[in-house]
């Protein structure tokens, strides 16, 4: 096979044509192509021109001069040169703007999940019950747990750090947990995230030093609600 049979099947596929459409944009039959690729006949001058137009190259490069991958490697050793002509401060832009172009070329597409916020919780004061707000958000797919049966809003800074205003809790249904979990209560009415610790005496505890605890009695009514499995934080 001739360096021009080479060229020819390079670029044809450089252009995203089939050997068929090729052949129809030149008024050939495609067996023409198909014997020219092979090596087994060369085209009229005519047709190389045609050919050069066609593939958007010069006809030196589509005769040889040039095969499909130097056009490539020229490209390469363009930006090398102007690379090396910038000053040092211009070379780190150009770094980091081709780190950014090649990162998002690379990056795999988000999957995202459409989640119902049914409700709201306090890490503060106290929320009622009765305050649902049926609200939608889309987060992403791997930020979602497995096991979780509600979603919750959380209002107030009472457990900051670790859960802050705004942050949604993935809560999963039960009506005991353990003394050190942190899970969502409804006190006297009041839904409340904070964590059941007893020191002789239950109570709930902030994480915040800002905030006081709840101090639990006998008389007050109290329902677990469910155990905080999972925390989303949007960026």
């Amino acid at each position: 096979m001739s360096q021009l049979s080479r060229n020819i099947k390079d670029f044809r596929k450089n252009s995203g044509l089939t050997q068929r459409e090729l052949a129809k944009k030149l008024q050939v039959a495609p067996t023409a192509i198909s014997a020219w690729e092979l090596g087994r006949n060369q085209p009229l001058m005519d047709k190389l021109e045609q050919m050069a137009q066609i593939f958007g190259v010069k006809k030196s490069e589509l005769l040889g001069e040039y095969t499909a991958e130097n056009s490539k490697q020229d490209g390469a050793n363009t930006i090398s040169n102007i690379y090396n002509e910038l000053t040092e401060s211009n070379k780190k832009k150009v770094i980091d703007f081709a780190t950014i172009l090649r990162d998002k070329q690379n990056r795999k597409p988000i999957k995202l999940t459409t989640l119902f916020i049914t409700g709201f919780v306090s890490a503060g004061n106290g929320v009622v019950q009765d305050d649902y707000v049926d609200a939608e958000i889309t987060i992403p797919t791997d930020e979602v747990p497995d096991n979780f049966d509600s979603v919750a809003k959380v209002i107030g800074e009472s457990m900051a750090p670790k859960i802050k205003d705004g942050d949604l809790l993935f809560i999963k249904n039960t009506p005991q947990v353990d003394y050190n979990d942190i899970a969502v209560f409804q006190v006297n009415g009041e839904n409340f995230v904070k964590q059941l610790k007893n020191d002789g005496t239950p109570y709930l505890k902030s994480l915040n030093p800002d905030y006081d605890d709840i101090i639990l009695s006998e008389h007050d009514d109290i329902r677990t609600i469910g155990e905080v499995v999972s925390v989303y934080r949007e960026n």
